[in-house]
This record gives structure tokens, sequence and C-alpha cells, in this order.
């Protein structure tokens, strides 16, 4: 039988059947279809009560798959939500979102919407959170770079200068680094200049 929107009631069991193979967003790619058609597909047919197409199985049987399935997220759940106290970095919504970004870099099969719900964080949240590690990446590699020419400053120097003349050094090359900056950095490298020796003339 064909529906009002023209697709039989095979194609949209089959279409839900790929949806759980692939991302809603390829599968829907892949159908032809839109993704909020889908996903109405999947509450419709992912329904205990919808008989499953090409299979023929009581709504008793579909229930105690159910309730199997549910205790095993219960327990999943148990195992891995097993301290929420404050001090747990698991209840820690950063600790969720690095996890988030752990299964996408290595299963792409889950959607982000999909592993936010599991996780019980916000979608909105957990893209700030990638924009403040982006964020803090380039912090960290601007810093790396600024301490790798100091450290060639300091050694071209044959360690004789300290934060006033590698922080002039710096500036003179249009790399702009307060001289507390360099100090700090320095002191991170275990950096201490020794003043050149005056040449004793006599």
């Amino acid at each position: 039988m064909t529906s009002k929107n023209g697709y039989s009631e095979k194609f949209k069991r089959d279409s839900v059947r790929l949806s759980e193979k692939y991302e809603i967003k390829v599968a829907a790619k892949k159908l032809g279809v839109s993704v909020s058609c889908l996903y109405r597909w999947r509450r419709t047919y992912l329904n205990p009560k919808a008989p499953i197409y090409g299979e023929h199985r009581s709504y008793d049987d579909l229930l105690k798959d159910i309730k199997v399935l549910k205790r095993e997220l219960r327990l999943a759940n148990n195992a891995f939500y097993a301290n929420t106290n404050s001090n747990d970095l698991i209840a820690k919504p950063s600790r969720r979102f690095k996890l988030i970004q752990m299964t996408i870099d290595h299963d792409n099969s889950h959607s982000i919407e999909e592993l936010c719900e599991q996780f019980k964080v916000s979608m909105s949240g957990f893209y700030k959170w990638k924009i403040r590690q982006n964020k803090d990446l380039t912090s960290r590699k601007r810093k790396e770079k600024i301490k790798k020419n100091i450290k060639r400053l300091f050694d071209e120097s044959n360690g004789t200068y300290g934060a006033p003349q590698i922080c002039n050094a710096l500036k003179a090359s249009k790399k702009s680094v307060s001289e507390n900056t360099v100090a700090k950095y320095m002191k991170e490298m275990g950096l201490n200049a020794s003043p050149k020796k005056k040449e004793n003339l006599l």
C-alpha cells in the first residue's frame, strides 16, 4: 500500500532498517528522503506495537525483547555512572564531552545527537566545549612556538640573555610578547641568564 506522500509501507520499513545500520543523515541521503521524514518513520515502525516487515512475531515476544534490552541498558548505565558525586570525573560534563569526541573519532556510525542523548548532555554544550578545546589547542601551539624562539635566542647568546634582552629581540622580529611572559616561560624551561664577564683590560 502506498501512503499519501508516495512511499510504500515496504519502502518505509526498509528505510528504517537501513537507518539502524548507518547514521540518520547518511541513510536519508542514500534513500533520497529528508532527515525529519526518516525520524518520523523510525518513531512509527520502531514502536513495539508496530509489526516488523517480513517477520511474524507476537507483541508479547517484542515486549520480552524490550525488557531484556532495558535491563542491559540499565546495567550498563549503572556501571558507567557508578559514582556520580562531584569528585567523579565521569560525572563532569567536560569528561563526557571528551568521551563523545573519542567515540566519534573511533566510530562514526553514531550521530552527535544520539551520543549527547546517551551521555545526558546538550548538543550546544558539546559544541561550546569543542570551541574551547580548539582555542586551548591554539594557545598551546603559540606558547610552544614562543618557547622555541626564547630557547634559540638564549642559546645564541651563550646563556647571557635575560628576559629583557630576549623580549627586545622578539619584538625586533615582529613577535609581540611581554617581558613578564618571557620571564615566566624561561622559568618554566629552567633558563637562567649569566651576565657576560667583563674583560680585564689591565
